[in-house]
């Protein structure tokens, strides 16, 4: 959904009928898998918010299992997960779209393929132990039942016995009787027992299933086969024996003083090069997240803020050391001097520009005042009032 969003929100973001198949069809799916109702046009902001749906019923299912709870969650869940490959298979490919794009929604729809298949291969696997266990039941009962018939025709003679036969009779007739109720009391051991062994059957296949909080990449298996794990094994290094990374975009860590983080917003776009690769090596990356609390870095109030890599790239890998340039504000076809040049005096700002003399034969250094805006990162600065395009200015004078 938020790779659909990516693209709806780049290309179909206008009332054009493309942009309008695209919203009723991802309105059905976002209300499937997360719960809320008209949500077509919603925001990756938004959307990553939600937790109702199919999503927060198995996530529900899995704190607290149950057999009706387990039926109806994989049930919602693949109607959820089809209707998000509806949604994908709604946005036109058309030339508009990046390569980068196409790869993301082609993945998206090779995944969710991917889990629809997974999904009801795990529906079919538990209808089939269901069905064996009710023949196991079915055939126990049977069992019972004739062995209670057969309890009844065992009584009905004794009865005829004591009525006109002799003792040693009736004592034979009895012991028929108590033979019949002990082949009762061993097929209901046998039904007991058929119960007993789907409940192990069932639990030994949930021992060989070993389910991750994400969706990712195993990095690290520190166990060995056949070696026994307990609970105390990892503590003592404060060590995970599996390691997972997700299989999701990188996201970047920093933390931003606090004379700069109120010019930071989520939704701005960073360029980010890696120290793996140098300077010439471009990335970029959009601010997700801005913790409101502080975080104390050498004595200095600092907010940790995170940001999510926008592309897919093989050449990142997780732990390197990233070089952040996040822009909060961007202006084109503006005037801009070098910072230097602007020199400030009692609270206003002045230029000293090179401007020739009323005899037009003369030069004469003249201070202008001005009114800035926004200052760039390779220190340069806008003038919105004050100079005009081509006005010498002087950013040093050699003495």
């Amino acid at each position: 959904l938020y790779a659909l969003t990516d693209i709806q929100y780049a290309h179909f973001g206008d009332m054009s009928q493309e942009s309008v198949r695209v919203d009723i069809a991802k309105a059905p799916a976002v209300q499937a898998l997360l719960g809320p109702a008209n949500a077509g046009r919603w925001t990756t902001e938004f959307l990553s918010r939600e937790n109702g749906g199919a999503y927060g019923e198995v996530i529900a299912t899995v704190t607290s299992p149950a057999d009706d709870k387990i039926d109806s969650a994989i049930t919602n869940l693949l109607d959820a997960l089809t209707k998000v490959k509806s949604a994908l298979n709604a946005v036109p490919v058309t030339d508009e779209l990046t390569t980068t794009e196409r790869l993301n929604l082609e993945t998206a729809k090779s995944g969710v393929s991917a889990q629809i298949t997974t999904v009801t291969g795990g529906q079919k696997t538990i209808a089939a132990q269901k069905a064996l266990n009710r023949n196991l039941i079915q055939t126990a009962e049977t069992q019972v039942n004739a062995a209670k018939n057969s309890l009844a025709n065992a009584q009905n003679q004794l009865d005829l016995s004591k009525a006109g036969y002799t003792p040693e009779q009736i004592k034979a007739q009895e012991a028929v009787v108590k033979q019949a109720e002990a082949n009762i009391a061993s097929q209901r051991a046998m039904v007991n027992q058929a119960y007993a062994n789907s409940q192990r059957y069932q639990a030994e296949i949930d021992k060989t299933i070993m389910l991750a909080p994400i969706a990712g990449v195993i990095t690290t298996i520190d166990a060995k086969v056949g070696e026994i794990i307990f609970p105390t094994t990892a503590a003592p290094k404060q060590a995970a024996l599996v390691s997972i990374i997700s299989d999701g975009n990188y996201k970047i860590t920093s933390n931003i003083a606090e004379v700069d983080v109120s010019k930071v917003k989520t939704g701005d776009v960073a360029r980010v090069t890696l120290d793996a690769y140098g300077n010439s090596v471009k990335f970029e990356a959009v601010v997700s997240e801005i913790d409101p609390a502080e975080t104390i870095v050498e004595s200095v109030p600092t907010y940790k803020t995170t940001l999510r890599f926008r592309d897919q790239d093989p050449r990142i890998k997780s732990g390197m050391t990233a070089n952040l340039d996040i822009v909060t504000a961007n202006k084109e076809n503006v005037l801009i001097i070098p910072q230097r040049a602007v020199i400030s005096h009692d609270g206003s700002r002045l230029v000293r520009i090179l401007a020739m003399e009323e005899d037009g034969k003369t030069t004469a250094i003249h201070e202008v005042p001005v009114t800035t805006g926004i200052r760039g990162t390779e220190g340069q600065m806008e003038i919105i009032e004050g100079l005009k395009e081509g006005d010498v200015v002087i950013t040093f004078e050699k003495k």
